[in-house]
Parts: structure tokens; C-alpha cells; sequence
């Protein structure tokens, strides 16, 4: 994947979390990303970030999906925790509902 693709795809992301946890509120509180812990697209050696650019472009796609999938994981994991609810008992619902939309 080349570096204009991959920071696409990470906006993407980005703009998915926000439809998942804010359902696109716009609010005068500054609103945290769990996106922000994991990737940037400012810097390519950005090491505050858990998958730097420089890293990511080096992985092939079934790596960079696992990678994403732990992303999910996390944004779900963190809406859970926002909402109240139980991780276990709530997430296939907000997985149909996502899958819905």
C-alpha cells in the first residue's frame, strides 16, 4: 500500500470512529480518538503513536487488518465503557447496528 492510500484508509478510520462514538455531535468538548492513541498521519516517525506510518507501510494487508481489527476492538471496547454497557452482552448489537447503517 502506498503512503497517500494508507493515510486515506487511517481517515477513514478516524471518520468511522466518530460515527460509532459520537454519532457525529458536533460539541464544543474536545472529544478524544482512541484513533489518536493508535495512528497519525502528520509525521511518518510520529513515536507517540502505537503503529508509527513508518511501520505500517511496511506491512502487507493481512497484517495491516489485524492491526485494524485491534483498532475496532478498542474504539468498540471504549464506546462500551462510555455508554455503560457490558462489552459482552452489548457488542453484537452495536455490531448489527454499524452494519445496519
Amino acid at each position: 500500500m502506498e503512503i497517500e492510500q494508507l493515510k486515506r484508509k487511517l481517515r477513514e478510520l478516524k471518520k468511522t470512529e466518530k460515527r460509532i462514538r459520537f454519532n457525529y455531535q458536533s460539541s464544543s468538548i474536545p472529544m478524544k480518538y482512541v484513533w489518536e492513541d493508535y495512528f497519525s498521519t502528520k509525521s511518518f516517525n510520529d513515536l507517540t503513536v502505537k503503529y508509527p506510518l513508518w511501520k505500517l507501510i511496511k506491512l502487507n494487508q493481512q497484517e495491516l487488518e489485524k492491526i485494524f481489527d485491534e483498532y475496532f476492538y478498542s474504539v468498540y471496547f471504549q464506546h462500551c465503557k462510555e455508554n455503560g454497557l457490558s462489552l459482552q452482552k452489548n457488542i453484537i448489537l452495536i455490531a448489527v447496528e454499524i452494519i445496519i447503517k
